[in-house]
């Protein structure tokens, strides 16, 4: 999902509320805690030289059970972040605490923004000699080796 997305459906709800790709909800007090943008520039195992760029969002929740984020106050922050870094439409990254710090793409169903899990994959199959799935490799192979 692009920014420009989130904040179209946002525009559409009262009250943001998430839950993970396993329908898991996201606890409705959680805090937009920082609003971002990430650039990683690297080197992939083929050594090939990479750029990447998107905006991040942290949810994160505490024990203060009236909180509620509404959309309008959400869109607020995404205003303010885009006049600040003057971000173009960029895919959108969403933190989240599970047993370590983990990071989400972000899909839309049914009134709800989910958590997507991401997959690593080698980014040189040609160099490397492995066989490019067209499928994040877990589903791809069944998590076996292609």
């Amino acid at each position: 999902m692009k920014i420009n997305d989130l904040i179209e459906k946002l525009e559409q709800l009262e009250y943001p509320k998430f839950k993970n790709a396993d329908g898991i909800r996201i606890p409705p007090y959680f805090h937009v805690t920082e609003l971002g943008m990430k650039r990683k520039d690297f080197i992939d195992c083929g050594g090939n030289l990479n750029h990447t760029q998107h905006i991040s969002f942290q949810l994160w929740t505490d024990e203060d059970f009236e909180h509620r984020l509404t959309s309008s106050n959400f869109l607020s922050i995404i205003e303010s972040f885009r006049e600040t870094f003057n971000s173009p439409n960029l895919d959108i990254e969403v933190e989240y605490q599970g047993n370590t710090l983990g990071s989400y793409d972000l899909a839309f169903e049914d009134d709800y923004f989910i958590l997507m899990p991401k997959y690593t994959d080698c980014l040189a199959p040609d160099k490397c000699g492995v066989r490019k799935c067209d499928k994040p490799r877990k589903k791809c192979c069944g998590g076996k080796k292609c």
